[in-house]
């Protein structure tokens, strides 16, 4: 199944910063909102939480210090989270990825179920498709060109079926006769049926659990130095450890009229859904905040100031923005 998760959601997230802050006095600039004083005291402050309010197992007392601590959880440069570093940082920064934040926003571009596995048996050729079963035979040879051809024979009750890798030397050490494998790719037939470059899992168990295969799986735009594996794996992480952190900017009562899920659902079902149906839910909850967000965009640039002053900074009373929004909402 395939959505256009992606759009100008990551580019227009800044604009809900402003207006957790709106309310009490800020300025408007040519319809862009200017915080960055407001934002260099909040980060300050964010830094400077003493041990008991940034433990996450002790009581914060206070919405605002909640708010701060979220903030700063989602402000953690990437090169912090685990498995990636300095080097995996500058990959991810050329796709606009420096921040868990950025990360928690970087949206699918489709999705690839591969949740049904399908008995060897019954195959179809020229179809993905996922199958499960235990090695039975290994090898490996160079082809006339010189690259290196590993393959595995894996059979289940029904059948059998060769997978085949190109210059990948090192599943040698990692796939075993015996081993019981999950296997996700195309199904082609040549002289034998067979499935050139699938991805694969080892079966630790009498069950295993798999970002990769086994479930509707996100597949995202990527820099020529990074994986799907690997984006796969960070989001996994970064969705499981952070998207506690997500703030919720959409009132309640928009949330209740729309039937719209709230953000952490939205964020975890949009990189990794437990069926389509949550899919289908979380990707109506991010398309109504990208439209709600641009029109109180529009909205303030519309009702805020004339064109003839949008070259000055000017300061607004409290309350003041607040009606303006009112004003220009259509509910």
């Amino acid at each position: 199944m395939v959505l256009p998760a992606t759009g100008f959601l990551p580019q227009i997230r800044h604009i809900f910063d402003i207006f957790d802050y709106s309310f009490s006095g800020r300025y408007v600039n040519t319809g862009k909102f200017y915080m960055q004083e407001e934002n260099e005291a909040l980060q300050s402050k964010a830094r400077n939480l003493d041990s008991s309010e940034r433990n996450p197992a002790l009581p914060i007392h206070g919405t605002k210090t909640m708010h701060l601590v979220r903030r700063d959880n989602l402000k953690i440069q990437v090169r912090y989270i685990k498995g990636v570093g300095p080097k995996k940082s500058e990959y991810l920064a050329k796709i606009g990825l420096n921040t868990v934040e950025d990360i928690l926003y970087y949206l699918p571009k489709r999705y690839e179920d591969r949740s049904s596995v399908t008995a060897i048996k019954d195959l179809k050729p020229g179809e993905a498709m996922t199958i499960q079963g235990e090695i039975a035979t290994l090898s490996s040879r160079a082809s006339r060109s010189g690259a290196s051809i590993f393959q595995a024979a894996v059979a289940d009750s029904t059948g059998s079926i060769h997978a085949i890798w190109f210059n990948q030397p090192y599943l040698r050490d990692m796939l075993k006769a015996g081993d019981k494998v999950i296997l996700y790719g195309k199904v082609e037939i040549y002289d034998r049926l067979q499935m050139v470059q699938p991805e694969y899992e080892v079966m630790e168990g009498a069950e295993t659990y798999s970002v990769n295969i086994g479930r509707i799986v996100p597949v995202y735009s990527l820099a020529a130095q990074l994986t799907q594996r690997f984006l796969r794996s960070l989001a996994f992480r970064t969705v499981a450890e952070h998207v506690k952190s997500a703030i919720e900017r959409l009132p309640t009562y928009i949330i209740a009229r729309q039937k719209l899920v709230d953000i952490k659902f939205a964020l975890r079902n949009i990189h990794f859904p437990t069926n389509f149906e949550m899919l289908e839910k979380a990707y109506k909850r991010i398309v109504f905040e990208e439209f709600f967000v641009l029109q109180l965009a529009l909205a303030i640039r519309k009702k805020g100031r004339g064109p003839e002053e949008a070259a000055f900074g000017h300061s607004m009373t409290a309350g003041e923005l607040s009606e303006s929004f009112k004003k220009a909402l259509p509910f």
